[in-house]
């Protein structure tokens, strides 16, 4: 008898761990989307906080509280989320790494950080040396900090970009 029960016990944890992970899970994520789209902020981050600890963990999840915390002006917010996508090199097809670091170095930006900046766009150079937009911010940032000979390879770099490439204007 008691195994019986055990069985039947092993059985209904497995199912509602299923129906949670395959079918509330799923809901809530795109209740999500559907705020985030209609710029309800305030519901969506409550419907983050109602998702259990680990989920939270997830590169999406971490991308809508980036997005949350940037429409709120909370900047160091925003940085830790992108940060934790990174720091875990959880990057999915639409959340890549190079998107995280160029996110964090335009923050670093606003919030008057070209040092952290600089290191967010070498970051994005590491992965891409062809990468126009990080090629010119770091240009830009070092003559701001009047190193101008660092300042013009840069900016030559990305001059050199712009003419190879039509797109880019």
């Amino acid at each position: 008898m008691f195994l019986v029960i055990l069985i039947l016990g092993v059985a209904v944890l497995v199912g509602w761990y299923y129906f949670n992970e395959n079918v509330l899970f799923p809901q809530k994520i795109e209740r999500l989307k559907r705020h985030m789209e209609a710029e309800q902020y305030d519901e969506a981050n409550q419907l983050i906080n109602t998702l259990p600890e680990n989920r939270k963990e997830d590169p999406e999840i971490q991308w809508y509280c980036y997005l949350i915390q940037l429409h709120q002006g909370q900047y160091f917010m925003a940085l830790f989320h992108l940060g934790e996508i990174v720091k875990r090199g959880r990057f999915t097809e639409t959340i890549t790494e190079l998107d995280c670091h160029l996110k964090m170095a335009a923050l670093y930006e606003v919030m008057q950080k070209p040092k952290k900046a600089l290191s967010e766009y070498d970051a994005v150079l590491q992965l891409d040396p062809e990468h126009y937009t990080a090629n010119f911010k770091i240009g830009e940032n070092l003559y701001q900090m009047k190193n101008y000979g660092a300042a013009q390879t840069y900016l030559e770099k990305a001059l050199d970009l712009k003419n190879d490439n039509p797109v880019i204007s």
